[in-house]
């Protein structure tokens, strides 16, 4: 549990783990080790590789947390190695101390960019058996070595070898059994060329999920957002990268559409969902699109829901925000106990150390304290099941 001295005001529903060097290294089996992701120092940057085969940076620009903008340089030029971020971007107890500091308890774990979610080690191909032996390793790590690092403090998301549903199948039971609170989801898996999401082909993976009640955890899915556009004059790739941050930040909608238009919640009523880092706002414009449509344009189109989109979205699903001003009439349309605050450790847009400032700005418009509660830590206690006797 956290520090005697410290009274907590914040629980973050979306945070990343950036695995330690010796992740892969120390949990693939013998037969695999030598396709093991490893780290190595390349042109001052550790990468993820496997053998001379480059996979991905270890310590990008996603892992500037604390170190001002000036200093971070261009995205496709900083050099970052683990020694040069800050020790609590894959350090559990020292990421608790940078929390300790700002009254935050702890975090929901979502993967960095190297491992992915919806579609995880993607950069090692077909080597399906590898990639397989790398979620696991992953999953494995998360909970034995960060959150063990850091007892009570974060609540781990396990990744799911979504390419294939029977091992995804198998992969739920065993991350649920060894404490994993949550599975991943992209989104879109069609993008990947696998079914669409509201194919029964995926119908075991959300009864599993149902059946061990984990949480359905989506995050905002950029991929596609800037298809054609990836080449620009220089002087415009700046004003462009504001145009597909903007893009990627409201990518969330499509994915969450499907999942709902698409009757899944219908289907498996108990299942909870989690929409991550893609803000709230939004989806109060989004749902009386949807029941407008629903009931007034396609009709007999969405007679397989025996109820209105919005109610789906208020009985299953749960969305955060971050820099964003949370309103009453958001609360009403989406039910005040499914909008949870989020920070994005240790990400470039992560509101950390601006803990206070950004969650006062967000928060202006709520002036009832017990609601301001809820929406700082108790909504995301609720549906992760967290301790909360350390909080204020």
């Amino acid at each position: 549990m956290g520090g005697l001295a410290v009274k907590y005001h914040y629980f973050s529903a979306d945070d990343h783990v950036v695995e330690a060097p010796d992740c892969y290294t120390n949990r693939l089996p013998r037969a695999l080790q030598e396709q093991a992701p490893r780290i190595k120092t390349i042109d001052g940057s550790d990468v993820w590789v496997v053998g001379d085969e480059r996979l991905a940076p270890a310590c990008r620009t996603g892992s500037m947390v604390g170190i001002p903008i000036a200093e971070r340089g261009d995205r496709e030029e900083t050099k970052a190695t683990y020694e040069s971020v800050r020790p609590g971007v894959w350090q559990p107890a020292a990421r608790a101390r940078d929390f300790d500091d700002h009254a935050v308890y702890g975090g929901v774990l979502f993967p960095d960019f190297f491992s992915s979610f919806g579609n995880p080690f993607y950069t090692l191909g077909d080597r399906y058996e590898v990639r397989l032996a790398c979620v696991r390793a992953h999953n494995d790590y998360v909970v034995e070595e960060f959150c063990a690092g850091a007892p009570g403090r974060y609540i781990p998301l396990a990744l799911l070898p979504v390419w294939s549903v029977e091992d995804s199948v198998q992969e739920v039971h065993r991350a649920a059994k060894i404490g994993h609170k949550g599975v991943c989801w992209g989104g879109s898996m069609d993008i990947f060329g696998m079914p669409w999401v509201g194919d029964p082909h995926w119908d075991p993976l959300w009864a599993a999920i149902q059946e061990t009640d984990v949480v359905l955890a989506m995050h905002r899915f950029g991929q596609g957002a800037s298809i054609g556009r990836s080449t620009l004059p220089k002087e415009r790739s700046h004003a462009m990268r504001l145009v597909n941050t903007g893009n990627s930040m409201s990518a969330a909608i499509f994915p969450t559409n499907e999942l709902i238009a698409s009757g899944i919640l219908e289907r498996f009523p108990r299942m909870k969902v989690l929409v991550a880092e893609g803000g709230s706002t939004w989806l109060p414009y989004v749902l009386q699109q949807l029941d407008w449509h629903v009931d007034q344009v396609i009709a007999n189109a969405g007679a397989h829901l025996s109820m209105l989109p919005s109610d789906y979205a208020r009985r299953q699903l749960w969305t955060c925000f971050w820099y964003e001003k949370i309103d009453p009439t958001t609360l009403e349309l989406l039910g005040e106990d499914k909008v949870c605050w989020q920070q994005d450790y240790p990400h470039p847009q992560c509101t950390w150390p601006l803990v206070e400032q950004t969650a006062n700005y967000s928060l202006e418009p709520i002036k009832d304290e017990r609601l301001r509660k809820m929406l700082r830590y108790e909504n995301c206690a609720r549906l992760f099941g967290f301790d909360t006797s350390d909080f204020e």
